[in-house]
């Protein structure tokens, strides 16, 4: 096999030796596919429950009105029993991607960081070596933090893998684990003070109103939901994740070294 001739993407999902990111991103997708059919499923009987209220005899109306009711309750939770679904697995699985590539790129280095050099070196280069390839852990001057999110940042800095990514990538993960540990800690319906307070870091970390929407209860946000546009901006973004990790670690031929060594 030609290793300098294989795709980005596909030598990205090389480079994850024992690690089967292309089965698992199979079966993701094919669980969010039955869940919008069974949405649209849903949707129908809905409609038609509708219909079936303005022309049944009087006799049947509140039948089919309670029945229409029901449904559209039911509606609401299925909506949000999918967005559970699809942040639980979205959310464990970019978790899981920038831990190994980030612990298979200090294997790779096994970098030996003298802390009494002052010149060049990054917070994170000051530390111990495990730490240092722990995207869960992020270095600043007042010291060791845990942030998931900040961490695989910092580390993509450190790498030279940011200019490799899409611009959008930070806020991306930013909202699936926001989002994440409000649902699994507080479930569909959450207290009213964490909607605003998720409301609130939407807005404070720029994130794009349309990635989210909710229903609502008293005229106020009752339950969020992750919408099918940033479901599918997460599934899009394994993929560039996988592309940029490729071009990074990717061995140029002797040609191409050659070639990029020259006067510009």
């Amino acid at each position: 096999m030609n290793f300098f001739k294989m795709p980005d993407r596909e030598w990205g999902l090389v480079f994850f030796e024992g690690v089967d990111f292309e089965a698992q991103m199979a079966a993701v997708r094919s669980l969010i596919h039955r869940n919008r059919q069974a949405n649209v499923a849903l949707n129908e009987e809905i409609k038609e429950l509708a219909s079936h209220v303005q022309t049944a005899e009087v006799h049947e109306a509140w039948i089919a009105e309670s029945m229409w009711v029901d449904q559209m309750e039911h509606s609401v939770f299925q909506d949000a029993a999918n967005s559970m679904a699809a942040v639980g697995m979205l959310a464990p699985m970019f978790e899981g991607l920038f831990t190994s590539l980030f612990a298979a790129l200090g294997q790779a280095t096994v970098a030996s960081v003298d802390s009494t050099k002052d010149d060049g070196l990054t917070d994170r280069e000051r530390r111990s070596h495990a730490d240092y390839w722990d995207p869960h852990v992020i270095f600043e001057s007042k010291g060791r933090r845990e942030s998931l999110v900040d961490g695989i940042r910092q580390l993509a800095v450190d790498t030279k893998l940011t200019p490799l990514l899409p611009k959008d990538y930070g806020k991306v993960l930013m909202g699936l684990f926001l989002y994440r540990n409000m649902m699994f800690h507080n479930g569909f319906e959450w207290p009213s003070e964490r909607r605003a307070v998720f409301a609130a870091q939407i807005a404070s970390h720029g994130l794009p109103q349309n990635w989210f929407r909710h229903s609502s209860r008293n005229g106020e946000p009752w339950i969020y939901y992750m919408t099918e546009l940033y479901v599918d901006r997460c599934l899009t973004l394994v993929d560039e994740v996988l592309t940029a990790v490729g071009k990074l670690t990717k061995p140029q031929s002797e040609v191409e070294t050659n070639d990029n060594s020259g006067p510009g």
